[in-house]
This record gives structure tokens, C-alpha cells and sequence, in this order.
């Protein structure tokens, strides 16, 4: 998320031209840079950071919604499924299925071309104007690794420096808080219907809800 953040604060014109002005001089430059893994938070002090961060909100929240709205939908399902002689079969190998969930936890997504080729305009579409807001801590840290990049400090020398930038305490917490809810449902769960439930409640919902809140205060989803 915070970097899906910096890559759409970096389609705002007027924070790129800041960021490049505050940077152009090379002393300037490496106190930025240092300035900026010391203290995150003070991103918002580049011009045209509200701009930015509004971007990177409106971004963050157009992958956000349709998890949201899916998951509504997939609860749903695990209602209206418990009609069905199939919905209430007990789940045979449940240990098993609950294994492999535990196993696809722990790897990394492998972007594919398609991925690659959605992803720019999911973060160059234009926003709306809408009321000031305060950045989230992961906008705020989205809106660093931006400037960072403008300053052309993420290489791969700097993985120290970007693993400690790309990481929100909270967010972290929240998200994971959400992957143990759904092993411990599917650990005592029984019939299938029970396993739809899990995966949109746990998987898709609270999860959602977990990005939400990161994205802003004030976009954080309705109750589940």
C-alpha cells in the first residue's frame, strides 16, 4: 500500500517539481534524504504535498472498495447457500484445506503482464477535488518513498532504509490480527457454508477494512 501510495504521488505534478527543486542542489539533496528516513512524517512539508496525498488516498481506495463490495456479496452467499443439501456437508479435509490457506499466506504475489499493465492507470486516474484531509501514516510514508525516489535513493543498496520506510506498525498489526482470525475460523469451522464465511468476514472484509482505515481516518469502511 505505501508503495501503490508513492507510485501515485509521483503523478502529481506540482509535489514532483517540489520534491526536484528542494533536491536539484547535492547537499540539499543527501539532508533530504537523510531527513526523510529519520522522519517520515515530515513529507508534508513538500509543496504541493495536500495535492499528493489526496491522489495517493483516492488510489489506495479504488483498490480497496470493490474487496469491500465483493465481500459483502460473498457473505451473503454463505447465507443464502445454507438451503443447499451441499452447503451443510461437513468439510472432509479441513486440516488440509486449512494447511494449504497457511501456505499461500506466506508467499508473495508474482505480478503478472496484465497486473503490470493495470496498475498505471489505477494510479494515474484524476481526482476529485474534495476538503483537506490529514495523510494516514501510510500516505505519509508513501508520500517519503516518493520523494526518495525523486531523489534517487531506492536502489537496491538502500533495502535497509526501504523496508524500514515501506512498514506501518499499525496497518502491519491490523492486517495480520486479520489472517489469524481466518486460520482460527476455518480451524473450527464445519460445513462449507462455514468456509465462505470465513474467507469473506475474515479474508476479504476485515482485511478490507484493515486497508481502509490505513488509507485515512475517515475512509475507514462501515461495520462488517
Amino acid at each position: 500500500m505505501i508503495a501503490f501510495a508513492a507510485m501515485a504521488a509521483l503523478q502529481d505534478r506540482r509535489f514532483v517539481a517540489g520534491v526536484q527543486l528542494l533536491t536539484a542542489d547535492d547537499r540539499q539533496c543527501q539532508a533530504t534524504v537523510r531527513r526523510r528516513i529519520e522522519s517520515p512524517e515530515t513529507a508534508i512539508e513538500f509543496p504541493g504535498v495536500d495535492r499528493a496525498a489526496a491522489h495517493a488516498r483516492a488510489a489506495l481506495l479504488r483498490q480497496i472498495e470493490p474487496l469491500l463490495a465483493n465481500g459483502r456479496r460473498v457473505k451473503q452467499a454463505a447465507y443464502e447457500v445454507q438451503h443447499k443439501e451441499w452447503s451443510r456437508a461437513w468439510v472432509t479435509d479441513g486440516r488440509a484445506r486449512l494447511a494449504l490457506v497457511k501456505q499461500l499466506a506466506t508467499q508473495r504475489v508474482s505480478p503478472s503482464q496484465a497486473d503490470t499493465t493495470r496498475l498505471f492507470p489505477s494510479v494515474s486516474a484524476q481526482v476529485e477535488r474534495r476538503d483537506a484531509t490529514v495523510p494516514s501514516p501510510a500516505v505519509v510514508r508513501g508520500l517519503a518513498l516518493a520523494a526518495l525516489a525523486l531523489a534517487g535513493d531506492t536502489g537496491e543498496d538502500s533495502d535497509g532504509v526501504l523496508n524500514s520506510m515501506m512498514t506501518d506498525a499499525r496497518s502491519r498489526s491490523c492486517l495480520h490480527r486479520a489472517k489469524l482470525n481466518l486460520f482460527q475460523c476455518m480451524a473450527v469451522g464445519g460445513p462449507h457454508d462455514e468456509d465462505i464465511f470465513c474467507i469473506s468476514q475474515h479474508a476479504m472484509l476485515e482485511a478490507g477494512q484493515c486497508m481502509a482505515s490505513a488509507a485515512g481516518p475517515d475512509a475507514a469502511a462501515p461495520s462488517i
